[in-house]
C-alpha cells in the first residue's frame, strides 16, 4: 500500500479524562440546569461522567458530584446506533461520555430533575464522519478493546473499531500480541486500509509506519553501546534480544549464562550491519 501524507484524524475515543466535561468545572445546580436546557434547545453536544450502569443497561450520568438533584440517564435504546452487549455498556462506566439532551423530567415531590440523554446520535455522527472522510495513511488515536492471537481490536470512537493485525504491530517479529498490549491501552495507529459499504466501515491499522527504520538506527544505537534488552527467542547459534520494538539483535551464547524467554539482559553491541539489517550482540555479565 502506498501511504499518503500522514494526516492526523482528530476524533478521539471516549476516555477517563474529565477535560471538556461538565465535571471538569465547578458549576452550581442552577448553572448545570441552564447548560442542559440550552443544549436541549440547540442540539449542542455535552460531555459528562458515567457513574454506573443499571441492570437494564441504562447509564447514569453525573454532572457534578456535589449536585445530587440533577442527574442524567442514557437509556439502553439511546446508547448506540447498533446492537451492543451489556459488557460494552459496562465498559463505559468511569468514562466521560458525549451526548445530546433529549428531554427534561422534573420530579417536584423528590426534588430531582432527570435529563434523558442520547449517546447514539453522537456516536452515529462520528461513524458517518469516518465513512465520509477517513482515508488510508491517516493517523488516529485509539484504545485497545480486545487482544487475540492474531491481532488487537482498536476503538477509535463512534463505536467504530478496527483491527491491528499481528504483522502490523511493530517492526520486530511478534508471536504473542498479549506481550505488547492489554485492554485499555492507548495506542497511536495509522490507517492501512479502509473498506466502506452501505454506510458501514471496516478499518485495518498498522503501527510499523510510525516507527523508526533501519535508516534511522544511527540516531539510537552505536557499536560499543551497552544496554538492557529483552530475550525473545533462541536458535542453535544464539538467542534474539529486542532492543526496542524496531531493532533486535542476535546474541552469542555465553558459558554459564542461563536464561528464559522474556528475561531482561545486559548486552553490548558488537556489530551493526545496516545493509543486511542485523545486529550482533554479546552478554555483559
Amino acid at each position: 500500500m502506498e501511504m499518503k501524507e500522514k494526516k492526523v484524524f482528530g476524533i478521539k475515543p471516549e476516555e477517563y479524562s474529565m477535560k471538556g466535561s461538565l465535571n471538569h468545572t465547578t458549576m452550581s445546580e442552577e448553572d448545570i440546569i441552564k447548560k442542559l436546557d440550552n443544549a436541549m434547545a440547540t442540539g449542542e453536544t455535552v460531555k459528562a461522567y458515567c457513574l454506573r450502569c443499571n441492570k437494564e443497561g441504562d447509564l447514569l450520568i453525573s454532572f457534578d458530584p456535589k449536585v445530587k438533584n440533577v442527574v442524567g440517564l442514557i437509556p439502553n435504546s439511546e446508547f448506540s446506533y447498533k446492537d451492543t452487549h451489556m459488557g460494552k455498556r459496562l465498559s463505559r462506566v468511569g468514562l466521560s461520555l458525549e451526548f445530546k439532551v433529549l428531554s427534561k423530567h422534573p420530579d417536584k415531590e423528590n426534588q430531582v430533575t432527570t435529563y434523558i440523554l442520547s449517546r447514539k446520535s453522537v456516536v452515529e455522527g462520528i461513524k458517518e464522519t469516518y465513512v465520509r472522510d477517513l482515508e488510508a495513511g491517516m493517523i488516529m488515536e485509539g484504545v485497545v478493546t480486545g487482544v487475540q492471537e492474531w491481532g488487537a481490536f482498536i476503538d477509535v470512537g463512534g463505536d467504530v473499531q478496527g483491527l491491528l493485525g499481528i504483522r502490523d504491530m511493530i517492526n520486530n517479529f511478534v508471536t504473542n500480541p498479549h506481550e505488547l498490549f492489554k485492554i485499555g491501552d492507548k495506542v497511536k495507529v495509522i490507517v492501512k486500509e479502509v473498506q466502506k459499504k452501505d454506510n458501514d466501515i471496516k478499518i485495518y491499522f498498522s503501527r510499523k509506519e510510525l516507527m523508526p527504520t533501519w535508516d534511522d538506527i544511527d540516531n539510537f544505537y552505536h557499536e560499543g553501546d551497552v544496554l538492557v534488552g529483552t530475550i525473545k527467542g533462541r536458535i542453535d547459534t544464539g538467542f534474539f534480544v529486542w532492543l526496542d520494538e524496531t531493532f533486535e539483535g542476535l546474541c552469542e551464547y555465553t558459558p554459564n549464562f542461563r536464561f528464559t524467554i522474556g528475561d531482561k539482559v545486559r548486552v553490548k553491541i558488537l556489530k551493526i550491519n545496516k545493509k543486511h539489517q542485523k545486529i550482533r550482540l554479546k552478554v555483559v555479565l
